[in-house]
């Protein structure tokens, strides 16, 4: 085997086995939004800041995204000093200001939220439902996709015990600087109908 084969055959292994199939980078999520209430939001430079950063595409009428939002606000009380950020995100342009700020006030969410008209963040982060997440590790990978954990089995069909703590063990794995064992579940919930 010659030299020159050798070495672009080791460049394309060590390419292979250093790049994320699975991420995107950083500069593609480079958005700016107004949140609910009227601070900017860059979405780029949330991630960069954080050592993740969990969105969380929601709808307020969604009975899923609704019996979740315990869990979520748990979730970003818990990983809220290790430099983890949740930032709520409700695609389309189906429900107004009003609404969500109500549906934040009921349901006591203080994240940041914001309304993803145009579906730019959906569609860079490929979310299909909600509720769905997809986590970002500071350098713009995504780590992780679908589920907070395996409450629902289906649309209406729940589980008397959760067994499946997806999302907080991604986000432990990271703090502990491991790989995460999952990176993709299936989300159930209420399909997105984005606009192409």
């Amino acid at each position: 085997m010659n030299y020159t084969f050798r070495n672009a055959l080791f460049l394309l292994f060590t390419l292979f086995n250093t790049t994320n199939l699975f991420s995107l980078p950083t500069d593609s999520l480079d958005l700016s939004y107004k949140s609910i209430n009227s601070k900017s939001i860059k979405t780029s430079s949330v991630i960069n800041k954080n050592k993740a950063t969990v969105f969380i595409f929601y709808s307020p009428v969604c009975p899923i995204c609704q019996s979740q939002t315990k869990t979520i606000n748990e979730l970003s009380e818990q990983y809220h000093s290790d430099s983890i950020a949740f930032v709520m995100v409700f695609p389309g342009s189906y429900y107004s200001k009003k609404q969500i700020k109500h549906f934040l006030k009921e349901y006591s969410i203080t994240i940041p939220a914001l309304i993803d008209k145009n579906f730019q963040l959906t569609k860079k982060a490929k979310a299909t439902v909600t509720p769905e997440v997809v986590v970002f590790n500071k350098n713009g990978n995504k780590i992780y996709s679908g589920l907070i954990d395996n409450y629902f089995v289906d649309i209406g069909k729940r589980r008397s015990v959760i067994t499946e703590y997806y999302l907080q063990d991604v986000l432990d794995a990271l703090l502990q600087n491991k790989k995460p064992k999952t990176e993709r579940t299936e989300p159930v919930g209420c399909i997105l109908n984005i606009k192409q």
